[in-house]
């Protein structure tokens, strides 16, 4: 079996309309990823085949962290379509019209950074929304540490609502994922020492 280089589907040459298709199967990558990566040409969507719809409805019923991973050279295809409301009142006239929409995106923090009513009353929209909520900008644009700003958005948010993070390095995803899981299973993340200048030597020995 052989992972391409570009995506990590599992390159196959029977089935051109699916996930990892190549004429060659001793190619380094997938006619997508190696049209993509020459040409700056995407051809074939990865979403064939997602229900959106199904994927949430097992989201919304299985307990734990879910994570959605998205191509980042077909940000759109990989997105379950909603509606973007950075103004909350949105969910509200959303729900009461019964807008077709799978999701709502909204913007929620600890800070209240970008939010254009207090946390308390974004918060009341969530827990009211008739639909999923993914909530972005948990951190507030770097003003608040991952430990601070996922383990309150877990916290405060539903089962069926969803944390929404971007991160630069894999090392950066597995805290991310790690104080994520913490938050959930109510225990304390194991995490590495941070860089910091309000550390010191007293707390760094008693932990």
């Amino acid at each position: 079996m052989t992972i391409c280089k570009g995506c990590g589907a599992v390159l196959q040459n029977e089935y051109p309309d699916q996930a990892g298709y190549t004429p060659r199967l001793d190619a380094e990558y997938c006619r997508r990823c190696f049209r993509l990566i020459h040409y700056d040409d995407l051809t074939v969507s990865m979403r064939t085949g997602i229900d959106s719809d199904a994927v949430l409805k097992e989201a919304e019923n299985t307990p734990g962290a879910v994570l959605w991973v998205v191509d980042l050279f077909d940000f759109e295809a990989g997105m379950i379509p909603g509606l973007s409301a950075h103004m909350p009142e949105l969910i509200l006239y959303s729900d009461r019209n019964g807008y077709d929409v799978e999701t709502y995106i909204q913007i929620y923090n600890c800070m209240g950074f970008m939010m254009q009513i207090e946390i308390e009353g974004v918060n009341g929209v969530i827990w009211n929304a008739k639909k999923p909520v993914m909530t972005i900008k948990s951190m507030a644009a770097g003003r608040c540490t991952p430990f601070v700003g996922i383990t309150f958005s877990f916290a405060t948010i539903r089962p069926q609502d969803m944390v929404t993070l971007g991160a630069f390095t894999p090392d950066e995803v597995h805290e991310d994922v790690e104080i994520a899981l913490a938050a959930i299973e109510r225990r304390r993340p194991v995490l590495g020492k941070r860089s910091s200048p309000a550390r010191t030597a007293i707390v760094d020995a008693r932990q």
